[in-house]
Order: C-alpha cells, then structure tokens, then sequence
C-alpha cells in the first residue's frame, strides 16, 4: 500500500491521497511498486510489475513494466471512500512520466485500455 489505512475506505470524507491503492495482478504477478499523484477530482495510480527480458542472444534482466490509470474517489451514501477508475481518455501518461531523468519518449501515441492513460511508451533507466 502506498499511503493510509484500511480504516479510510469507511470514512466519508477520505481525499484521494490518503486512500491506499488497491492491488492489481498482471498475469498473476502482484505488483512491484504502485505509487499515486493527486489530481484535480481524484489521483493517478501507477503500478508496475516486474517482467524478465532480453535482447536477441543476449542475457536477460529484469525490468519494471506499468500503466497509470486516473482513479476518482466516490461517496455512496456519505459512508464511505471508494476509489474507481474513471473510463475518461484525457489523461496523458508521458506527460506525467516526463520528469522522469534518463527517459526517453519512443513510437507512437498509444490510447491503451479503455480505463488506462494513453501516451507514448517511456523508457527510464
């Protein structure tokens, strides 16, 4: 979990930030590292997953693969703090990657899926 505890989902006035983000698998890996920056009306989540490659004939590493997502947080009948992906396209995940040092931008812009951000592939070391 990245900030809070279990204890906010159960409170009405819990904010973007202090909700802990909830844990997803990518091809039944969990993930290796989630981390969120506040919004307006919500916070986008990144999560990343450890995924071994090589190049051809070489010897393979690990690397860290992610997608951010934009999460609002919804009230259902003032009791409680749910975070939930919005399906909304506009944001823009390598304009949110971009202060990221060694990074660069490559290929195309990507819409990705439907409850993800879009943007080009960022590559970091």
């Amino acid at each position: 979990m990245v900030a809070g505890s279990d204890e906010h989902f159960v409170r009405p006035d819990t904010g973007p930030a202090s909700l802990p983000v909830i844990p997803m698998f990518n091809a039944g890996r969990p993930q290796a590292i989630a981390m969120i920056r506040p919004g307006q009306q919500g916070r986008f989540v990144l999560r990343a997953w450890s995924q071994e490659a090589s190049e051809p004939g070489g010897a393979p590493v690990q690397i860290l693969v992610g997608s951010i997502l934009f999460e609002k947080v919804d009230h259902p009948l003032n009791q409680l703090s749910i975070p939930t992906r919005t399906h909304d396209r506009t944001c823009n995940g390598d304009k949110l990657l971009s202060s990221l040092t060694n990074s660069l931008h490559v290929g195309e812009n990507l819409l990705g899926p439907k409850w993800a951000c879009g943007g080009q592939v960022v590559l970091a070391w």
